[in-house]
């Protein structure tokens, strides 16, 4: 029988795209610097500045490559790259426990969210709210399927 993918991940679009505008913002800021700067002025500091944007915006990019798409099937849990390559395939039924906790912060702006942390006999995996947008989908397709194998496993003990 072949398993249907009953729950696919969405990336949460917001998150995206303030990596997006972060990474190529910086690069823009970089290059507009390296030309004034090439042109106008030799200054160490200005050369500096521009090195610590031209960091955060490789980094901002290649955050958005690493971003795991999910895959729930009936007996697994695939995640894969974002160009679609499985990266790790994970049978449910070697899901032991998950804990779900909810976090704040961000300073002056009250930013909530749930990270969702799965464990196995060999993996552990996390899953937050603020990188899928139908984080409680997951949350929920994981959960129901975990119930399940511990109540299988509770039957074959007795």
């Amino acid at each position: 029988m072949i398993n249907k993918i009953t729950i696919r991940s969405e990336i949460n679009v917001f998150s995206v795209l303030i990596l997006i505008i972060g990474g190529i913002g910086a690069i823009i800021i970089i290059a507009g610097n390296f030309i004034y700067v090439g042109i106008y002025e030799k200054s160490f500091l200005s050369l500096c500045f521009s090195l610590i944007f031209l960091i955060a915006g490789i980094y901002s990019l290649y955050c958005i490559f690493k971003v795991d798409m999910l895959e729930i099937t009936k007996s697994h849990f695939k995640i894969k790259s974002i160009f679609g390559s499985t990266k790790k395939e994970i049978s449910l039924t070697s899901l032991k426990a998950m804990k779900e906790i909810e976090k704040e912060g961000g300073g002056d702006v009250n930013l909530k969210w749930k990270e969702l942390n799965l464990y196995g006999k060999d993996f552990e995996y996390k899953l937050t709210s603020i990188t899928y947008g139908n984080y409680l989908e997951l949350k929920n397709g994981i959960s129901k399927e975990l119930k399940k194998n511990k109540l299988a496993r509770i039957k074959k003990n007795k």
